[in-house]
């Protein structure tokens, strides 16, 4: 009973993290699979009709489909992974701002006169 449950938090866990590169992975199997099938179909139906004029072309298609897959791929895929640089100048509201070139980033915590924590704010709310 605990072994199924850890295998479901698991599985939960597994998924929800990484429910994007699942599908589109399978999606991308299924495009290369479609599009040999396709081109398997026109190059057996140029076989019958011994017609070789555009088989050529044929391959360059199917491979130029199949890179244009990999590129949609690593699109989807890589515009998770990017992080958002954070903007200093936003207006935050601790009064803190981003180091700039060549400047001290604790200059203005040194220049307050008094410091106060998370827990002091909750404290003086309950007073």
């Amino acid at each position: 009973m605990i072994k199924n449950i850890f295998r479901l938090t698991a599985l939960g866990y597994i998924w929800n993290r990484y429910k994007t590169a699942i599908i589109s992975t399978a999606a991308l199997f299924a495009y290369f699979w479609l599009v040999g099938a396709m081109h398997e179909d026109f190059v057996a139906f140029i076989g019958l009709n011994n017609y070789t004029e555009h088989l050529g072309l044929s391959f360059l298609v199917k491979w130029v489909a199949f890179i244009l897959g990999f590129v949609v791929y690593l699109a989807v895929n890589g515009r998770k992974g990017k992080i958002k640089p954070v903007d200093g100048s936003s207006g935050d509201s601790s009064g803190l701002v981003a180091a700039k070139d060549g400047q001290d980033p604790f200059d203005t915590i040194r220049k307050k006169d008094k410091l106060r924590s998370a827990a002091d704010f909750v404290v003086g709310k309950k007073k």
